[in-house]
């Protein structure tokens, strides 16, 4: 014959009693360190054929209490990630161009420091060393890769486009 009812019920707390313990248990903290090790994935944007999609990525460095982003494009069907900028400046806001040739993008980087001809994805440039707080502008680049430029010259900077 099968088991009493009260059996299969005590069975059935002895086998979770574990799992019922561990959740009563607090987690535990979450520091400053672990928070400056989250990167942020943000503002994906795909190429008009839907093959790829750009997005920026935030990374914090602790020890100078700051935070940059860059672009990258990321096959859509899986494949390697490539960095499209990188920069101590922050790009944001990747869009392509309605023929996927370009890749537009917002960056407070100094134009002086624009990406050099024969840059790779992820070859380093420099970032913004004036005295004068950045403002954001629009930049274009290859959306291959390549040399970025400075398309607008907004005294205050520019927020969206």
């Amino acid at each position: 014959m099968g088991d009493h009812p009260r059996r299969r019920h005590r069975n059935l707390v002895l086998a979770f009693a574990p799992l019922l313990l561990a959740a009563g248990e607090a987690a535990p903290p979450v520091t400053l360190d672990d928070l400056n090790r989250v990167q942020e994935i943000a503002e994906p944007s795909f190429s008009p054929d839907g093959k790829r999609v750009a997005y920026s990525l935030t990374v914090r460095d602790a020890k100078r209490d700051q935070s940059s982003s860059d672009i990258w494009v990321v096959p859509y069907a899986g494949g390697a990630p490539i960095q499209m900028t990188q920069t101590e400046a922050s790009e944001s806001q990747p869009r392509f161009s309605a023929d996927g040739a370009w890749l537009f993008f917002m960056s407070d980087a100094d134009p002086k420091s624009a990406i050099p001809d024969d840059r790779k994805p992820g070859a380093a440039a420099s970032a913004n060393d004036d005295a004068e707080e950045p403002s954001s502008q629009l930049w274009r680049m290859p959306a291959g890769g390549g040399k970025a430029r400075r398309l607008t010259d907004v005294p205050g900077g520019i927020s969206d486009y």
